[in-house]
């Protein structure tokens, strides 16, 4: 696997982790543990910090944010990619706040700091697992943010690769040379989640490469 990945990934640097999510057993492991500027999948973490907010009752769905309600500006963040509304909580919050909140939550390997946002795949396939198995936030709050992971508009990478086998709850991410796609795949051969971090690549190589690990499960 690591040969053909290398071979569609040629001339970029990526990480790939793929963990079977009714065994917990990684599929394939690939620089993992490498930081990666995480550019909009750190959006994933501020979700978890705004459904804390809420689920702590300290915050509600109709509470005011960036000049529209949480809820819409949580849908805008994940489906739409918004940068407003994530900044907008940041910056209400305080970013050492949600920082130490990612990390309280056992993400140890991500950072979340004005201008230095970074994760890895290990941490990213961590938060999906959990998503997965409704581990670390309550049955509304999951089933919201995978309704919108579903929806989300930017479907070149793995959704694409996966096609027809299947559905995919995803997170984009890409910045500069930066394409990084973290998602959840529900297939007739089980469910998995795949998280892909690249720099220098192409949606179609995240595609082909997520259509050549998926042949191999």
């Amino acid at each position: 696997m690591t040969t053909s990945l290398d071979s569609i990934f040629s001339g970029a640097t990526y990480a790939v982790d793929v963990i079977d999510m009714s065994t917990g057993g990684t599929v394939v492991g690939i620089d993992t543990n490498t930081r990666y500027t995480s550019a909009s999948t750190y959006k994933l973490f501020v979700a978890y910090s705004m459904i804390s907010a809420v689920e702590s009752g300290e915050k509600t769905w109709d509470s005011e944010l960036n000049g529209q309600t949480l809820r819409s500006c949580f849908a805008t963040m994940i489906v739409n990619s918004d940068n407003d509304c994530p900044v907008a909580w940041l910056d209400e919050q305080g970013y050492g706040e949600v920082n130490q909140q990612v990390h309280d939550a056992g993400f140890d390997d991500t950072t979340i700091e004005n201008q230095n946002m970074s994760t890895t795949a290990s941490d990213l396939a961590d938060y999906l697992t959990r998503l997965h198995q409704g581990s670390f936030m309550d049955a509304d709050s999951r089933s919201m943010l995978l309704g919108y992971m579903k929806t989300q508009v930017y479907r070149s990478g793995v959704p694409t690769g996966i096609g027809s086998n299947g559905t995919v709850a995803d997170k984009v991410g890409f910045l500069d040379g930066l394409l990084h796609d973290a998602s959840i795949i529900y297939t007739t051969k089980g469910d998995y989640v795949m998280v892909v971090l690249t720099d220098g690549s192409s949606w179609a190589s995240i595609a082909q490469a997520a259509s050549t690990i998926y042949a191999a499960l």
